[in-house]
């Protein structure tokens, strides 16, 4: 195995260890670990020898997705810069369009959450109310516009936890690839 690879697997975990510690633990991560491995992660970029036009696209993309997804209140500010800090790592592993790698974290981040929340409703309703329930809520939302019932799944969602699954999916998808 590379030595890029495994330095990239070894300092992830780290910085993914502390931040899902943290944000299970008192819900908030840590800017000083956010700003750290921000550091160190774009010291990896670089030492790959990759394009400084492309390093400043993927951090301009990852935040306005980023506080995008704050505004409709899916995420908190601490996901937003653990996002950029997880993108900026793995677009040192692989060179790809820039955009690939932003809208990729951020996709299987935002699925995870969702299929977390179905799992917790269907948990709680099961699965027959809740399959009736998005159904008519399908109905009504072609016809009027507006959604009859909705269930709240969770207060507040660790966001670490879903983003350190997504990295790490994220990063193995880009090596088989």
């Amino acid at each position: 195995m590379e030595t890029r690879i495994i330095l990239f697997f070894l300092f992830i975990s780290i910085y993914h260890l502390l931040n899902v510690y943290t944000d299970i633990r008192y819900r908030k991560t840590k800017n000083l670990w956010h700003l750290l491995f921000f550091i160190g992660g774009t010291v990896f970029y670089f030492v790959q020898g990759l394009s400084l036009f492309n390093y400043f696209l993927i951090l301009i993309l990852a935040f306005i997705i980023g506080r995008f997804i704050e505004a409709l209140k899916f995420t908190w500010p601490g996901d937003t810069k653990m996002c950029v800090v997880s993108i900026i790592w793995l677009a040192g592993l692989k060179e790809i369009f820039p955009t690939t790698t932003v809208m990729g974290l951020y996709i299987i981040f935002l699925l995870i959450v969702l299929i977390s929340a179905y799992a917790v409703v269907i948990y709680k309703k099961g699965f027959i109310w809740t399959f009736k329930i998005h159904m008519e809520n399908l109905k009504v939302l072609m016809i009027f516009k507006k959604i009859l019932y909705s269930e709240k799944a969770f207060d507040r969602y660790p966001g670490a936890v879903a983003i350190s699954i997504g990295t790490y999916l994220y990063a193995i998808l880009l090596l088989v690839r």
